[in-house]
């Protein structure tokens, strides 16, 4: 399967157009030497005075009240002023983004003033054009209009401009990767700025600086400077500097995997350029918006953010922003599979990027074209495209164009099948490897793991394949929103599916089971934080002590690769003294943090519960009965490998089906369970053939009669209980073969059964809020308090949230008859719905009870049953399995709260079924365990001709303890 790599934001070769906004700024009002061209007029250098003053607050009125000196100072003579004017209001122009009005405007103004001999005035014109020139990306013309810019303030001594145009220069020269150039410039602008006292231009330098370290991979050197910037625009008022310096903070923040920290600044960019006019900084922070969600895997979420920036980069005519938006459509194009979408957005800007000499992006843009023909199937394509891509990092001279061609060079190969070309190429790499951010060693040990696996070497298929999920739970867990991570992980599934399948080839099935494990939905997990109920119980000085390490490791890393981009290929030998320090100085923190995580526990019960552990295989052996089994299926791109986990050992078995394919064919199921009156059910006998009768062949379930079953993507959203054998009779289902329990993940088995129930005083609380909507939870609610001797059901305004709570710290078996609430936006607030109070409404007891109070709750049930609608659905299925989610459910919030037993529901549950399903389960409930009080229930109304079809009872699920020391469990008819 390929698998495209993605940039890392510090290295993107954005321009961000809000750096030359920022120098801009500080341009605006220049000492203005005498006059060669006639008497002043003081009418208009009264207007013109006033219009500078409007200029910095007002772009529009500034541009009416430079239009008004124009006019007087025609009317009066004063060319001088005429000019002036002119050329201020151009920079008006080009702030409201009108650049070819700009750009008229500013060439009549350079016209006048050099045939008027204005030459102290020709520099700010010179630097005007050139600015403007380079937001349209025409670079090589915007150097040349401000080296004359630079030349002109040299010959009349103007300090000031000989400072501005040094900045400016740096700029152009950092986005055409002249990076040492650019670095003397900006240092340059920022002394002479600070020796005249022009703190604008010298914030502005500082923003530029970082903007440099950035772009040569240096996070952690660019964050200080950019913080102050940010700090001190924001007290000279200067809106430009103040959103600049945000959206380069994102960048480092974005580089460094703070996604949190990232989207936080962008959000507060954007909106001081929204207030403030400023189109083409909105164009960059949009552009950088969606490559942090491309950077997760979220590319739909990425193509919308591209859309605002295009339409905004081509109303300004910014060719280098639009190459920029072009490249990063063509890999959100690429990842979601429509090939000539992203070949036409890949390679429709190269000519115009050649042309004006922005290497950086030219290189990008011939990798991902190299890349797509190759996926294409077009061999001879691809290979011209590296060739060219070559030429062009060799031009650069710099150790990251090198990484960035190895890794696409490899990654083209591995599309193309060449196993042991990929190792060689990969190999070529070493003298680089250094400067691999944490994304590029992940991919590339990914790719080693797939070569060897591909050519039979399954030893070093596993050790790369180790390293590689390693650095991918690393970078997960430091990103700070769980729709990224989900993302994240969900995009590098093939990297735990390469170890799996290398690991059974060597035999090592356990750790093929834990690593399958480990690669399972952790949505509920996602969204607790590390900080939730202490969640993992690891000290907080070890906590504290791994992040320090990983900060560590990232500024060790920017700055050899900094190293690196500053080094010459004629320097001696300074520079490799450098970088073979701070190699060493790497190797060893990376050594550090790896022995640290290894020393890490993380053993608490209830971290396991909602899958925040890494399993242990003998704990969940040792918790299974004789006659249980535990499944664990693993859909991968190509195949489904299930593993079951029994007191005596793992097997395993794998079949051909592929992800998608299982995703429709679960999808086909449901239609028809959840359908009351669906005769059809060839789908459930089909899924069983493929899911339990292969492994009932192989005498893997001899003697079995209890089945915990952890699923993976679409399979959480299949009722098992439904599955139907072929057979005479019409075949039987699962349920009445088998007691069927769900589980989160396998280590959450082992985490239940070691947890001490805690003493509830109280037997049974049964609630029915809403008894005028769902007619039938009335009956529902007085046949389960049947079961229960002296108890009454509350029914209607005594069933609130503060009722509910109440009973889930005292009663043993709590039963709720109500409506689920699924939120597919946000999981965390998926709920249940009670009574609200008239008055005094508050927001722990607002009428609904949401998984995120869920959490925070202790709960006492041995028992909790939400009779309700999907009360058991996670967030895939209402996104077609959309495979960015996973398995959150108010189940598993209630397991990790401390209930026993869960029981829930898939779909809407007719009435009167339910209440016949729930009478049934809680008479069978007085000697037998939960799990085999819900077959038992499910079984007795298969009997029945009314209540057979699935759609009556297989939307019924039970997760938790299950049945091992169902003696101690006993919830029974009577408290």
């Amino acid at each position: 399967m390929h698998r495209r790599r993605r940039r890392s934001a510090v290295r993107l070769a954005a321009v961000l157009v809000a750096a030359l906004a920022a120098c801009q700024s500080s341009n605006d009002a220049p000492p203005r030497p005498t006059s060669r061209a006639g008497p002043s007029s003081v009418r208009a250098v009264a207007l013109m005075a006033r219009a500078d003053s409007v200029y910095r607050r007002d772009y529009d009125s500034a541009r009416v009240a430079y239009d008004s000196t124009i006019a007087v100072a025609r009317q009066d003579g004063d060319s001088a002023i005429v000019a002036r004017a002119l050329t201020s209001r151009g920079n008006a122009a080009w702030r409201l983004a009108r650049y070819d009005e700009a750009d008229s405007i500013g060439r009549t103004a350079l016209e006048m003033k050099l045939r008027l001999r204005l030459d102290g005035e020709l520099a700010k014109s010179y630097v005007a054009l050139g600015l403007l020139t380079q937001a349209r990306g025409q670079l090589e013309q915007a150097e040349k209009l401000l080296t004359s810019g630079l030349a002109a303030a040299q010959a009349v001594h103007d300090s000031a401009y000989i400072a501005r145009s040094y900045g400016n220069l740096g700029l152009v020269h950092t986005d055409l990767g002249d990076f040492a150039r650019a670095r003397r410039e900006l240092e340059a602008a920022r002394a002479m700025a600070a020796a005249r006292g022009d703190s604008i231009l010298e914030v502005n330098s500082s923003i530029n600086l970082g903007k440099l370290e950035l772009e040569v991979g240096d996070p952690a050197a660019a964050e200080p400077s950019l913080r102050a910037a940010r700090i001190r625009s924001a007290e000279l008022r200067h809106a430009v500097g103040e959103e600049n310096a945000l959206g380069q903070l994102a960048r480092a923040y974005a580089s460094r995997g703070e996604h949190a920290l990232a989207i936080e600044h962008l959000d507060s960019a954007l909106a001081i350029a929204r207030s403030h006019g400023l189109r083409e900084p909105e164009a960059d922070d949009l552009e950088l918006m969606a490559e942090l969600y491309q950077s997760a895997g979220r590319y739909r979420e990425s193509l919308r953010y591209l859309e605002r920036a295009r339409g905004l980069s081509d109303s300004l005519d910014m060719l280098t922003k639009l190459a920029h938006v072009s490249l990063a459509e063509a890999r959100a194009y690429a990842a979601l599979g429509n090939l000539p979408a992203a070949s036409a957005r890949a390679t429709t800007m190269l000519a115009r990027l050649r042309r004006e000499g922005a290497r950086s992006d030219e290189l990008e843009a011939e990798l991902l074209a190299a890349e797509l023909a190759q996926r294409r199937g077009d061999s001879s394509a691809a290979r011209a495209w590296l060739d060219s891509a070559s030429r062009v990092a060799a031009s650069l001279g710099v150790g990251i164009a090198r990484v960035r061609l190895g890794i696409t060079r490899a990654r083209v190969l591995d599309a193309a099948g060449r196993a042991r070309e990929v190792v060689v190429a990969l190999d070529a790499m070493a003298a680089d490897s250094a400067l691999l951010t944490a994304a590029e060693q992940v991919e590339r040990d990914g790719l080693l793991a797939r070569s060897h696996l591909s050519v039979g070497n399954a030893d070093s298929a596993v050790s790369a394949g180790r390293r590689a999920v390693a650095g991918v739970e690393r970078i997960r867990g430091r990103m700070s929103t769980s729709e990224l991570r989900a993302g994240y992980t969900a995009d590098r599934a093939t990297i735990y599916a390469d170890l799996v399948l290398a690991l059974l080839r060597k035999g090592a099935v356990e750790e093929a089971f834990r690593v399958a494990d480990a690669a399972r939905g952790r949505a509920l997990t996602e969204r607790l934080g590390a900080e939730a109920r202490s969640l993992p119980s690891t000290t907080q000085r070890d906590v504290a002590e791994l992040r320090d390490l990983l900060a560590r490791i990232e500024v060790l890393t920017a700055r050899l690769r900094a190293t690196d981009s500053a080094r010459t290929r004629e320097r001696g030998g300074t520079g490799s003294f450098v970088a073979s320090a701070l190699t060493r100085q790497l190797a060893a923190a990376r050594r550090e943090f790896e022995s640290l995580r290894v020393r890490v526990s993380q053993r608490e019960p209830g971290a396991a519960i909602i899958g925040a552990t890494t399993v242990d295989v003998r704990e969940v052996q040792r918790s299974l009965a004789p006659n249980e089994a535990l499944l664990e299926f693993f859909s991968i791109s190509d195949q489904l490998v299930t593993f079951v986990v029994r007191r005596d050992g793992v097997a395993w078995r794998s079949q051909p089906v592929g992800r998608d394919a299982l995703a429709e064919r679960v999808k086909s199921a449901r239609s028809i369970s959840a359908n009351p009156t669906a005769s059809e059910d060839a789908p459930l006998r089909a899924l069983h053939a493929l899911l339990i009768a292969p492994l009932e062949r192989a005498h893997l379930l001899d003697g079995v009669r209890d089945l915990d079953v952890v699923t993976h993507g679409a399979l959480a959203y299949l009722p098992f209980a439904a599955l139907r054998r072929d057979g005479a009779s019409g075949g039987r289902y699962l349920v009445e073969d088998y007691n069927i329990a769900t589980l989160g993940s396998a280590s959450a088995l082992a985490a239940l059964r070691a947890r001490a129930p805690v003493a509830a005083p109280d037997g049974a609380s049964i609630l029915a809020p809403l008894p005028g909507e769902l007619q039938g939870s009335r009956e529902e609610a007085y046949v389960v308090a049947a079961s229960y001797g002296g108890t009454t059901p509350v029914i209607g305004a005594g069933a609130t949230e503060a009722a509910l709570r109440t009973a889930l710290g005292r009663a043993v078996v709590v039963h709720v008859a109500t409506h689920g609430v699924f939120d597919a936006r946000s999981p965390m607030f998926s709920g249940i719905r009670l009574v609200a109070p008239r008055t005094g409404v508050r927001a722990e007891n607002d009428g609904r009870l949401e998984t995120h109070e869920v959490l925070a709750l202790d709960v006492r049930s041995r028992l909790v049953f939400l009779s309700g609608c999907e009360t058991a659905l996670g967030p895939a299925w209402s996104t077609s399995f959309e495979r960015t989610e996973d398995y959150v459910t108010l189940a598993q919030a209630f397991l990790f709260a401390g209930a026993q037993n869960v029981v829930a529901t898939l779909w809407r549950i007719e009435d009167r079924s339910a209440a016949e399903l729930a009478g049934a389960f809680y008479r069978s409930l007085a000697t037998k365990s939960p799990v085999e009080a819900l077959a038992e229930a499910q079984r007795s109304l298969i009997r029945r001709d009314r209540y057979r079809r699935p759609y009556y009872w297989a939307a019924y699920v039970v997760s938790g303890r299950g049945c091992i020391q169902c003696a101690t469990m006993r919830v029974g008819v009577k408290p």
